[in-house]
């Protein structure tokens, strides 16, 4: 019995060590043994790895343990337009519906909407410079929106204009909320 018991223990502890030394972040793992996650080009975590700032969830999606937050300005943008959204993109949701989710979010401060916010995981955008993108979710019933925080890329984008002013580029206001077809762009793991 006893023997079984050191069995089982060995076991498990062989396949902690396993799934923490060698599984975790595979999928971001190069054939030379660095990091890298993919955007429109390949940048390298190893970093964010050694230090222990994110987790790989696939070759294209990390999970960061501080991802950058949506400001007040996002925040109060999101408040107005995801009960919108929800008319759109949620069956069977109704206007009666959205003014009285319209009414519970007005009553909500900026910190306690963000908290019923859900951070999801983290991509890259080398729109303009390398950006880190969060995405955060709210969930109605079973039908989520995506709402990637691109403050960076937005930040990016004016100081090219700034230093360009015939940059003719043009890029949507943030912040966008987005539904289950475009996460699925970001792959199976996205959704």
């Amino acid at each position: 019995m006893k023997k079984a018991i050191v069995l089982v223990i060995i076991i498990i502890l062989g396949y902690f060590l396993l799934n923490e030394y060698y599984l975790k972040n595979m999928p971001c793992r190069t054939e030379s043994g660095t990091y890298e996650i993919w955007g429109n080009t390949p940048v390298q975590i190893n970093d964010k790895i050694n230090n222990a700032e994110c987790e790989c969830i696939s070759e294209t999606l990390i999970k960061e343990k501080s991802p950058h937050v949506l400001n007040d300005n996002q925040i109060e943008i999101i408040k107005k337009e995801l009960p919108k959204w929800a008319v759109k993109n949620v069956k069977d949701f109704t206007e009666k519906e959205r003014v009285n989710l319209s009414d519970q979010f007005e009553k909500l401060t900026n910190k306690e909407f963000l908290e019923k916010l859900e951070y999801e995981y983290t991509f890259v955008d080398s729109s303009y410079l390398t950006c880190f993108v969060p995405v955060y979710t709210f969930t109605f019933e079973s039908t989520k929106a995506y709402i990637p925080n691109y403050q960076c890329v937005y930040e990016n984008y004016k100081k090219a204009k700034k230093n360009n002013n015939s940059l003719k580029i043009k890029i949507p206001d943030y912040p966008i909320i987005e539904s289950k077809s475009w996460a699925a762009n970001l792959g199976d793991k996205a959704i």
